[in-house]
C-alpha cells in the first residue's frame, strides 16, 4: 500500500499514491481502534518535582539550567505548583500566547504560556485555584535577571496531594 517509507523514535515518512489514501485511513484507523485505550489519547507530563512558589529563586532556577542542553534525550525538568492564585488581568501576545502572574500569598512570579490561549477560559473560571506545570527559566532585560515560569500545562480546582 505505501510506495516507501521509513522514521525513527521522533519522526515518520512516508509516500502514497492518492489513489490509496481512502483505503490506507481505513486500516489505519482500524489498527488504532483495536490497539489503543482512550487513556492513550491523554497527553500526560511527567512531572520531576512538586514545588512551592517559595521554594523558587535564582539559584535553584540557574542550578536547572547548568543541567542543559535540554532536547529530546534530557527534557527540561517539569515542575508542579498548586492552589495559586491570580495577580493581575492575563495579557493575550499575539492572539496565541499568555502572559500570566500567578501567587500564592508569599511570592509572586511572571509565567508564560507558548501557545496555550486554549487555557484562557480555564483560567479565568478559577483564578484563585490554578495548578501549573511549567520549566522554570531565567529572563535577562536591560541586564536584570528574572525568573519566569514557561507553562505546559494549566488546571483549574483545588488540588490536595
Amino acid at each position: 500500500m505505501l510506495i516507501n517509507y521509513g522514521g525513527h523514535k521522533q519522526a515518520i515518512g512516508m509516500k502514497i499514491s492518492i489513489k490509496r489514501i481512502g483505503k490506507f485511513r481505513n486500516k489505519i484507523n482500524d489498527y488504532a481502534k483495536d490497539k489503543l485505550k482512550p487513556s492513550d489519547l491523554i497527553p500526560k507530563i511527567k512531572v520531576d518535582a512538586l514545588l512551592s512558589f517559595e521554594d523558587i529563586n535564582l539559584n535553584l532556577v540557574k542550578e536547572i539550567d547548568s543541567l542543559s542542553p535540554f532536547g529530546v534525550g534530557n527534557p527540561s525538568p517539569k515542575i508542579c505548583s498548586l492552589n495559586l492564585k491570580l495577580e493581575d488581568d492575563p495579557f493575550i501576545l499575539k492572539e496565541r500566547h499568555i502572559k500570566l502572574r500567578l501567587g500564592n500569598n508569599l511570592k509572586v512570579l511572571e509565567c508564560i504560556g507558548f501557545e496555550m490561549i486554549s487555557f484562557f477560559d480555564e483560567i479565568m473560571k478559577n483564578i484563585d485555584k490554578i495548578n501549573i506545570v511549567y520549566s522554570p527559566e531565567i529572563n535577562v532585560w536591560n541586564g536584570v535577571e528574572q525568573i519566569i515560569l514557561n507553562l505546559k500545562d494549566i488546571k483549574g480546582g483545588k488540588i490536595e496531594i
